[in-house]
């Protein structure tokens, strides 16, 4: 019986057949396991989801989807110095994962690792150039540790010349804007108390922005009293913020001058302001103020020690307000407490008309009360008749009684 060979044709198909169907059952087989190794990291068990994924590894499969998930099962191991070198070796050897690379750049922004995740989203960049995230994170980066507002704008106006309505990149945006344009503002006003201490005042403040780091500004401001007294304070300063932390850092240095004697006196000021969350700030500062609240304030220099904390709401569209405790202690060792508390409710909100209803109050408390005699001119020798000074007819009537006691 004569044996018939099949065509070669047919054997290659049939062959390509069996190594397709082949692959799509190992393909099959590992995408199952895959899934499998992410259920056990969604239920919590991270090391057995590393065991599955490391096998799967250790086959010699080069997959992205294997690399991102063991990279994440590393993270979430909490073996930071492990899913570091885990990702350098991957993106090493698989420089076409980019969504590897990205996940990489990630976990070092979350870490706040700013040099190290802007390296890595830069040479994304070229690759990706309108990747919204990328972008963004670009942009904050820049923002955060001081670089120029033009790049920062410039990365953002790439995702919202794509995305108009992308929130993130609008809100980071217009808070560029505004945290970094020039202010200046003009104060002028007369005060008076029951003292009396009567005086106006006029002064300026002009603030500038260079980086996030370098934020300058100056004040002056003039007081004038009675009597030509003048009073000239300058203050030089410089704002130190920290958006990624919400923390702001200022460094205040002044000079304060009264007209009546030539002396210069000194006030310096450090105060921290902590974001919380939900609009609530904390704040300290330490310093030293010149005190120009009394009249005796005008005649000699008096410059406390100031150390105060503070606890602020700051919100537009719903309550604000501040909780205020602070000390100052004066060259007599003498200590003034004060306790200050402010809030205002909005009533009436619109765009064009807001209406707010308000408490606030004070409470201070000092170590001693001191009273010093001020000397007055002596009284005429021959007071006319029926005028009243104080004091002065006791005198008359003892000179007057004496001779008769003398007797």
């Amino acid at each position: 019986m004569q044996r018939i060979k099949p065509p070669r044709a047919l054997i290659i198909v049939v062959l390509s057949f069996y190594f397709l169907h082949f692959a799509q059952g190992q393909n099959s087989e590992f995408y199952q396991k895959l899934t499998q190794a992410d259920k056990l990291l969604n239920e919590g068990q991270i090391q057995e989801a590393i065991l599955v994924l490391s096998n799967l590894k250790n086959q010699g499969i080069q997959n992205e989807d294997l690399s991102r998930l063991l990279g994440k099962a590393y993270y979430w191991s909490k073996d930071f110095p492990k899913t570091k070198e885990f990702f350098k070796q991957e993106i090493s050897s698989n420089p076409e994962f980019l969504e590897l690379q990205l996940d990489y750049a990630r976990i070092r922004y979350e870490f706040q690792e700013w040099e190290a995740a802007e390296q890595l989203l830069e040479a994304l960049y070229p690759k990706l150039p309108k990747h919204p995230e990328i972008n963004q994170k670009l942009a904050e980066i820049n923002y955060w540790t001081g670089g120029s507002k033009e790049k920062s704008l410039e990365f953002l106006e790439r995702i919202l010349s794509e995305y108009p309505n992308n929130p993130s990149a609008g809100q980071l945006k217009e808070e560029i804007i505004s945290q970094t344009a020039p202010l200046l503002s003009i104060q002028s006003g007369y005060y008076s108390d029951s003292q009396p201490l009567r005086y106006g005042i006029i002064g300026g403040k002009f603030s500038g922005y260079q980086s996030s780091k370098l934020q300058p500004f100056i004040r002056i401001e003039n007081r004038f009293y009675a009597e030509n007294q003048r009073i000239s304070l300058l203050e030089l300063g410089n704002k130190l913020a920290f958006p990624s932390s919400k923390t702001t850092l200022i460094l205040t240095g002044g000079l304060v001058q009264n007209s009546r004697f030539n002396e210069l006196d000194f006030t310096y000021e450090a105060s921290l302001e902590q974001g919380l969350g939900k609009g609530f700030f904390a704040g300290a500062a330490l310093g030293k103020e010149a005190y120009l609240y009394t009249l005796a304030s005008l005649e000699e220099v008096i410059s406390p020690k100031l150390a105060q904390i503070s606890l602020e709401r700051k919100s537009e569209n719903s309550w604000m307000g501040k909780f205020q405790a602070n000390q100052r202690t004066f060259e007599s060792d003498n200590k003034l407490q004060m306790l200050s508390l402010w809030v205002l409710i909005p009533i009436i909100k619109s765009q064009s008309v807001k209406f707010y209803l308000g408490y606030s109050g004070t409470l201070a408390d000092t170590d001693s009360v001191r009273f010093e005699t001020v000397s007055m001119p002596s009284p005429p020798i021959r007071p006319s008749f029926g005028e009243l000074i104080p004091g002065l007819i006791v005198l008359i009537l003892l000179r007057s009684i004496n001779p008769f006691l003398e007797r």
